[in-house]
């Protein structure tokens, strides 16, 4: 079955960064999956999310999602999408990438384009995807502040509209994406910008500007992980 290299590595590659860790999604059901690695049960199988024990390494089934009715959780996932269709549920374009074995890239909302451009843009309508999960807000600024992204008009017009609403996120989730915002390396120089609504009226960066260096061997890296 296709099993394919995406997010967060599949950007950091061609930034030229080490990822931290690496997610590869597969057409396999979860069960499958299991079965195939024998993994033992595992309690995120059921959700489609399996770990692999001393690597830094989690399989994901393919999968669509209904409505996030808790702004956290989407009430349906349906496992077995396609690859396009799975890039499609995710948060911003930059993690909406995958690479296939052939070391070819997947990229049916141009992150690449984005990584180039230095901007942080959401996958389709802004609003609905920073709803979803309200932690996506923090998430938006901490990614600016890391990577010396822009953060496109239209993502800041949706965190402000929602900023206010973050309160009700738990305490340790947004503590957590707090933590990793204030330790980014380029906080300082964002914080002019800051999203100043709600909860949000923490420091907060903006975004800066700089050519992203797009690594030409990046799908070959990430093949290699494959």
């Amino acid at each position: 079955s296709a099993s394919y290299l995406v997010g967060g590595a599949v950007r950091d590659l061609m930034l030229g960064r080490t990822p931290r860790d690496y997610d590869i999604v597969t057409e396999l059901s979860p069960p499958a999956v299991l079965k195939v690695l024998a993994l033992g049960d595992q309690r995120g199988g059921r959700f489609g999310s399996l770990r692999v024990p001393g690597l830094a390494l989690e399989i994901v089934s393919t999968r669509e999602e209904a409505a996030y009715l808790d702004r956290r959780r989407p009430s349906e996932v349906r496992f077995g999408a396609s690859i396009r269709d799975d890039l499609r549920r995710r948060d911003f374009t930059i993690n909406a990438m995958a690479v296939d074995r052939q070391g070819r890239l997947i990229d049916p909302f141009d992150g690449r384009t984005d990584l180039e451009r230095s901007l942080l843009r959401c996958v389709g309508s802004a609003e609905e995807r920073l709803s979803e999960d309200l932690l996506r807000i923090v998430r938006a600024y901490r990614f600016a502040a890391e990577l010396e992204l822009r953060i496109a008009p239209s993502v800041r017009r949706a965190a402000r509209s929602l900023g206010r609403e973050l309160g009700q996120l738990a305490p340790e989730r947004l503590g957590q994406e707090m933590l990793r915002l204030l330790d980014a390396p380029g906080r300082s120089g964002h914080s002019a910008g800051c999203t100043r609504t709600g909860s949000c009226r923490r420091s907060c960066p903006s975004g800066g500007s700089r050519g992203a260096t797009i690594r030409t061997g990046s799908c070959a890296c990430a093949r290699s992980a494959l």
